[in-house]
């Protein structure tokens, strides 16, 4: 397990952290995205998907569509937004277990404690969460943990 924290007072600082997790990031990798309204969550995404080469400004927030799809050379990237539920959704979860099963996958999921998903753990290589709050008016705090699974190929 790998924990990291950063402070960050501007949206360009968001950059370090996608660097950093480039090093981590891998197939079958599910990434949490938990925090506020406006703490940055979508913009997080949005350094991810460009440190994987696919253009910032087409990242767009899957509130209203739940998920966007972003093909990169390295990896399938979804984007998932769960905000807009109430309840748990059986079909979506089956999408996203699918989604998890393409090559090269990634899923990241914003607002992950709308939906039961520790089925999907099961599936995954690791889990990563990324937990954003505000600390002030100018700062934000970014705690990242990294935790393999029993799914993880050993060497």
């Amino acid at each position: 397990m790998v924990n990291k924290d950063f402070l960050i007072k501007k949206p360009e600082e968001l950059q370090t952290i996608s660097s950093w997790l480039e090093e981590m990031l891998e197939h079958k990798t599910i990434v949490l995205l938990e925090g506020p309204l406006g703490v940055g969550k979508t913009a997080l995404v949005k350094k991810i998907a460009a440190e994987q080469g696919f253009s910032e400004n087409k990242v767009k927030s899957p509130t209203f569509s739940l998920i966007n799809n972003y093909k990169t050379e390295k990896f399938n990237l979804s984007h998932i937004d769960l905000y807009r539920l109430d309840t748990h959704d059986q079909f979506l979860l089956e999408e996203i277990k699918e989604l998890l099963e393409l090559p090269n996958s990634i899923i990241l999921i914003e607002w992950p404690e709308k939906m039961d998903l520790s089925i999907l753990y099961l599936q995954a290589i690791q889990v990563i969460n990324i937990k954003l709050s505000f600390q002030s008016k100018s700062f934000r705090k970014v705690s990242i943990c990294v935790k393999n699974t029993a799914n993880r190929k050993t060497v």
